[in-house]
């Protein structure tokens, strides 16, 4: 069977407010079948200043070095609006249930000024998967003593990266227990200690999750979470 990619750009028309400027970068993935996504990407210009902005949709497919690039889509001060791109490629690419991350490179001029880079929605890559069933989330819990805390941090297996750095801290401090790591079916694992506490005492728990999904884009994205414990009156 002969390799064939097939390319389709829908345009939409819906206006963006000119009061922001917003560099190219993508909305949203949402998944049509086993081997056709649609791409949202949004990109909000000064009015005031005329320009030309030279764009495409780059996806990575995880764990592998696989990369696909888009035509290049060029834009002027005319084009005001959000543009969704429906991409269709063939399963020599997109596999279903594989994880991938989508970007969009950018090269934007304005007056003479020409700016170009990896733009990031929410300047990191934007994960998606080949199902129609959700990806799985990390998530945190803890257990607590009336001296003692464990915060356990989870990530999902199923998910590949190429970096992955856990962290938590009880009101601003590393713990200086060894961190455990262990692994389910499910999930990587790491169990912060916190001891000496004191009973009855409330404490600030802060978690930091950050990972690199390719190796070569140097943005890598982090979720912070922040919660309240109280440690019990009782041993």
């Amino acid at each position: 069977m002969q390799f064939m990619w097939i390319f389709i750009l829908i345009l939409t028309t819906i206006p963006i407010s000119s009061s922001t400027f917003i560099l190219p970068s993508i909305k949203s993935v949402n998944i049509y079948n086993d081997s056709a996504v649609n791409i949202i990407w949004k990109f909000n210009p000064l009015e005031e200043y005329p320009f030309v902005v030279n764009l495409t949709v780059v996806i990575f497919k995880l764990n592998t070095t696989d990369v696909y690039r888009s035509k290049n889509f060029i834009m002027n001060d005319k084009d005001l609006m959000h543009f969704s791109s429906f991409i269709v490629v063939d399963n020599h690419f997109l596999k279903a249930n594989a994880y991938y991350a989508g970007g969009i490179e950018y090269k934007v001029s304005s007056n003479g000024n020409t700016s170009s880079g990896f733009g990031f929605s929410a300047y990191i890559l934007e994960l998606f998967k080949m199902a129609k069933t959700p990806i799985p989330r990390e998530k945190t819990s803890t257990k607590v003593t009336s001296n003692s805390a464990i915060v356990s941090m989870y990530w999902p297996k199923e998910i590949p990266l190429f970096e992955l750095e856990m962290n938590a801290q009880l009101n601003g401090w590393n713990t200086t227990s060894p961190v455990e790591t262990i692994t389910n079916d499910i999930y990587l694992i790491k169990n912060f200690r916190f001891g000496n506490l004191l009973p009855g005492t409330r404490y600030r728990v802060e978690t930091k999750c950050t990972r690199k999904y390719v190796s070569n884009i140097v943005s890598s994205e982090s979720q912070s979470s922040v919660d309240i414990i109280r440690t019990s009156f009782f041993k």
